[in-house]
């Protein structure tokens, strides 16, 4: 059988195409009046078909976007069916590789019709501390063969969440959504969008610990479909420095204690979490970030809670605490949340409410952030890490 081959040919016109019936899709991109257009260098194209995962193509504009539109054309050769859905989310990108403008367009397209979407891209931030860097992994190549969004079950048959969509099929691969059902309409499903009424988030990121892929640092065993971190008193981090994400960002993880050990030191506790920050290892000299955790108090039995931990310097703050109850023998998702400088820890399990702590730096750590697991006098399994963006 053919592969399904996607070509992006770029069309530069204030007027749009003439429509030939065809299987193109025309993708026309408008910047609102709040973007400054001049600034934008290069689009970022996330790309979904019938809800199957995104794929990213990069263009880089042959002329500055400015109050005329910018239009190019998605290409199927051939189509993948008479009728399907196209998602798409358009990142603009200025010179230092900043994401300062975001847009959505989608809806059903035909094999052989006049096929047109418009996308208007609205403001984003500005500088590197709202920034996403562009993945330079991407060839310049506007070919994409893209075969796997059709036949997905072929990149494996692991189901992290155990939805009916194997992991290689479900943009939403930690979340179990049936359906997955996308209010906004932005490409990323209601289970695992931080904004599920303002559309514009992407999914970035996501690791199920079926096989070791080396991003993780430490050593720690990944067997079992999760990773291992199996600590005494010193606290043990296992970072992905390879895996850059932006300032505005959602990181969930799945975890289970297994075991927690005693410790006899001075305020001895145990405690299993997730840090974002500047740094891939919370405990270096110049790490900023935060750490939400769940943690257990041995100096009074049966005290456990949800805590949110700014970290300066290399050294834990004070932490923002709320109980909740935290257990060894259960899986629970912690999610946390940067909203420029504002931090959320969630923390929830099967049947249980979310617990939610939040706090806030004065000036947030600038620059690209990084993922870190934390544990301390416990045995703990993480399942699976995944991230998105989210919206102001």
């Amino acid at each position: 059988m053919k592969a399904w081959l996607l070509t992006v040919a770029i069309f530069w016109t204030g007027c749009g195409l003439d429509c030939i019936p065809s299987g193109d899709i025309q993708v026309t991109v408008v910047a609102s009046g709040g973007v400054d257009a001049s600034q934008i260098v290069s689009l970022h194209i996330l790309l979904s078909l019938n809800g199957g995962p995104m794929k990213s193509i990069d263009i880089t504009p042959q002329k500055k976007l400015g109050n005329a539109p910018v239009t190019f054309l998605l290409r199927p050769d051939p189509a993948p069916a008479p009728k399907y859905n196209v998602s798409l989310t358009i990142e603009g990108f200025a010179a230092d590789d900043s994401l300062i403008a975001i847009g959505t367009a989608g809806g059903d397209v035909v094999s052989n019709g006049c096929n047109r979407l418009d996308a208007q891209l609205t403001g984003f931030g500005t500088g590197n501390d709202a920034g996403v860097a562009i993945d330079g992994s991407f060839p310049p190549v506007l070919d994409m063969f893209t075969s796997d969004l059709l036949g997905c079950a072929a990149g494996g048959t692991h189901d992290e969440d155990q939805d009916g969509q194997v992991d290689s099929c479900d943009v939403c691969a930690a979340d179990a959504d049936p359906g997955a059902p996308d209010g906004d309409a932005d490409g990323l499903p209601d289970a695992c969008d931080p904004d599920v009424a303002k559309p514009g988030n992407a999914r970035l990121y996501f690791e199920p610990f079926v096989v070791d892929d080396g991003q993780w640092s430490g050593g720690f065993p990944v067997a079992n479909d999760f990773l291992e971190i199996d600590t005494g008193s010193p606290a043990m981090v296992s970072s992905n420095g390879v895996t850059q994400l932006p300032a505005a960002v959602r990181v969930e993880v799945s975890t289970f204690t297994q075991v927690w050990y005693v410790d006899d030191n001075p305020g001895p506790h145990s405690d299993t979490g997730v840090f974002v920050g500047n740094s891939a290892n919370p405990g270096a000299a110049g790490a900023s970030g935060m750490l939400c955790m769940l943690f257990l108090d041995q100096q009074q039995p049966g005290t456990t809670s949800l805590r949110l931990t700014p970290v300066i310097g290399g050294a834990l703050q004070t932490p923002v605490t709320t109980p909740f109850d935290f257990q060894t023998g259960v899986r629970y998702r912690l999610q946390l949340t940067r909203r420029g400088t504002s931090y959320t820890c969630d923390a929830t399990s099967s049947g249980v409410p979310t617990t939610t702590v939040t706090t806030s730096f004065a000036q947030a750590p600038s620059g690209p952030q990084f993922m870190a697991l934390h544990a301390q006098n416990t045995k703990a399994h993480f399942h699976s890490v995944f991230a998105a963006t989210t919206l102001p």
